[in-house]
């Protein structure tokens, strides 16, 4: 399950490079897999956890998720979402929310697995892609956008998530070896992802790995990240100049009256119930949960936000789990990104938000090791009465 919710996180359904319509049989057996067989054991762990607390922590999603399935419904047809992005959304549902705290280390490593298949097939089937970009053609377009427009603005992010887990696996990891394969995976997704210009995308990652260093609360761990994040910085800069000429032109572009129009139009198209999706969105998700599912949605869109934000700030709080941390750190670039692009609907963003929820559901306690983690329901039954009052 680890693996399918890493899919999730990243490429979701649609294959590792669907920048250049490239899909392979092993992209449709990871996706039969996720489709069909992760959310039998998905089940049978739901099954395990449903009680009062779980129910109690994933309620607000729960009405968020009623709610705007109501709005949707009652829009035009032809505005509904892809029913494939509504699969993919209830199995980023399912699946996220049902991973566990010690579960988070496997899945960081599934993540890392991810990254390097995608480095594979990048050199296997995207040797020309990368000569395009180390060609500098990018300055005459971006790369993906002769596929869809929408592909070249989801596509960074899902890159940048595994940027983002390599970098912090960098910083978490003891093994040497694999510090050095998590830099060597980092560099093709950021040269890809620099390639597409996505400025959202760009920004988030650079907001998650800020609040992933300021979260250490470490001394020692400051001065480890020190000369990481130097080094990511001048090799992202090297890059940006020399391999996405076209990043470095839309950042230091001003004209973005467009994006700034639909901000305009959705403060001044404001209802209680909201005027459903459409084929417009606002390219900001408060405001586009407040014109298309009204106040009722926004205020649900918040409860549901500060459910999840509460749940890690209280488990990391509690644990110091840098696997904690960098759960967040996905959820920070997420939403960061979605202040600047895309609609609601994309499994990515949905795996992001309720993986804490599963968090929160089924916490785990130290044992005497910091390594050797017990589920919380057991923890009073194995442990003295000495270990539980250190652990309160």
């Amino acid at each position: 399950m680890p693996f399918a919710v890493a899919m999730l996180l990243t490429f979701g359904r649609t294959g590792f490079l669907p920048i250049i319509e490239v899909y392979t049989p092993f992209d449709y057996a990871v996706n039969v897999f996720v489709v069909l067989i992760a959310p039998v054991f998905a089940i049978i762990g739901f099954a395990g956890v449903l009680s009062g607390r779980y129910l109690k922590v994933v309620a607000p999603v729960g009405l968020l998720a009623a709610w705007v399935a109501i709005r949707v419904f009652a829009s035009r047809r032809e505005y509904w979402p892809h029913y494939s992005m509504i699969i993919t959304i209830l199995l980023a549902l399912l699946l996220a929310s049902q991973i566990t705290q010690w579960e988070l280390r496997r899945l960081r490593h599934c993540m890392l697995v991810v990254s390097a298949l995608f480095c594979v097939f990048l050199l296997v089937f995207g040797r020309e892609l990368l000569f395009d970009i180390t060609a500098g053609w990018t300055k005459r377009r971006r790369v993906g956008m002769e596929v869809s427009a929408g592909n070249v603005i989801a596509y960074p992010r899902v890159l940048y998530m595994l940027v983002f887990t390599c970098f912090a696996t960098v910083l978490i990891e003891k093994r040497k070896w694999l510090k050095l394969a998590a830099i060597g995976m980092m560099i093709p997704p950021t040269i890809v992802g620099l390639s597409t210009g996505g400025r959202g995308a760009l920004l988030a990652l650079v907001v998650a790995i800020l609040a992933f260093v300021l979260g250490l609360r470490q001394k020692l761990m400051y001065l480890a990240a020190l000369p990481v994040v130097a080094v990511f910085g001048t090799v992202g800069v090297k890059l940006a100049r020399t391999f996405a000429p076209l990043m470095v032109e839309r950042i230091t572009s001003a004209d973005d009256s467009g994006r700034l129009g639909l901000y305009r139009e959705a403060l001044s198209d404001i209802s209680l119930f909201g005027r459903g999706p459409s084929a417009y969105y606002a390219h900001n998700i408060f405001l586009e949960f407040l014109q298309d599912y009204g106040v009722v949605g926004l205020l649900l869109f918040c409860a549901a936000l500060v459910t999840t934000v509460g749940c890690l700030w209280r488990l990391y709080s509690r644990t110091r789990d840098l696997e904690v941390l960098w759960a967040g750190g996905l959820l920070v670039l997420q939403m960061v990104a979605q202040q600047l692009s895309l609609n609601i609907f994309y499994g990515f963003f949905w795996a992001a938000f309720v993986l804490p929820l599963g968090l929160a559901a089924r916490p785990v306690f130290w044992r005497e090791s910091p390594n050797e983690l017990v589920d919380a329901d057991e923890s009073f039954e194995r442990m003295s009465s000495e270990q539980l009052v250190r652990q309160v």
